[in-house]
């Protein structure tokens, strides 16, 4: 999974591979915003943890998931 996202969670990029492991058609990757990828009940976490993280560093490094977009299954990752 490779993702592009603005500063404020738009996201702009996923590369086939990503869009494949989480059931997004390629023509609905982009205009997404990042808390869709997650779980709602992750994303008190991934937005007091991870986003500024990744923002003030540059990456975050952790076991997490994503959300299937068709399923809803969770998707663990190395994130």
């Amino acid at each position: 999974f490779i993702g592009i996202a603005t500063p404020d969670g738009v996201v702009k990029y996923v590369n086939e591979a990503g869009r494949h492991m989480l059931g997004i058609p390629a023509d609905n990757s982009k205009g997404a915003i990042i808390a869709e990828y997650f779980f709602p009940e992750d994303l008190p976490f991934v937005e007091s943890t991870i986003l500024p993280t990744v923002r003030d560093s540059g990456r975050w490094e952790g076991e997490f998931r994503f959300r299937h977009f068709q399923t809803g299954e969770p998707i663990a990752v190395h994130y």
